[in-house]
């Protein structure tokens, strides 16, 4: 969690063509400081936030393994507005829904590709990370 951001302006500095970092909202946190560097440098990096408003991978973990209970992960967790997070640092962004039709016109033009951009997409917590691999204990059989 917290490398794509990194890994995107590693490539960037080598790389004349633009860079796309995918992550998710737990993970941004992680690094969304880097937002001023990317800024500072002027860097070509596309961010996609998929905000499902949890730490995803865990929920599922603690859905299937922990009789859901999402401490920490829905429970007592929270996210800034990317979006506005990445206007604070100079970088143009854009929140949308997760539905296809409202995604079409939020990205960034050919004219912004140019130049770091945010796009924060917002998706239900339902949605699961699938293929998951997983054992097949429970915590209760143990």
């Amino acid at each position: 969690m917290g490398f794509a951001i990194p890994a995107a302006i590693g490539i960037a500095r080598v790389s004349e063509s633009r860079v796309v970092a995918i992550v998710g909202d737990g993970g941004a946190q992680f690094s969304i400081a880097e937002l001023e560097t990317i800024r500072s440098l002027d860097l070509n990096i596309g961010i996609y936030i998929l905000n499902n408003e949890q730490h995803g991978m865990v929920a599922q973990f603690q859905e299937e393994y922990l009789d859901s209970q999402f401490v920490g992960t829905r429970q007592g967790y929270s996210a800034p507005n990317f979006a506005a997070v990445a206007e604070s640092f100079g970088i143009k962004s854009a929140r949308v829904g997760g539905h296809a039709r409202l995604i079409k016109n939020k990205f960034p033009s050919t004219e912004e590709k140019k130049r770091a951009t945010l796009v924060e997409i917002m998706v239900d917590h339902r949605f699961k990370a699938l293929p998951k691999l997983g054992g097949k204990t429970r915590l209760g059989d143990l």
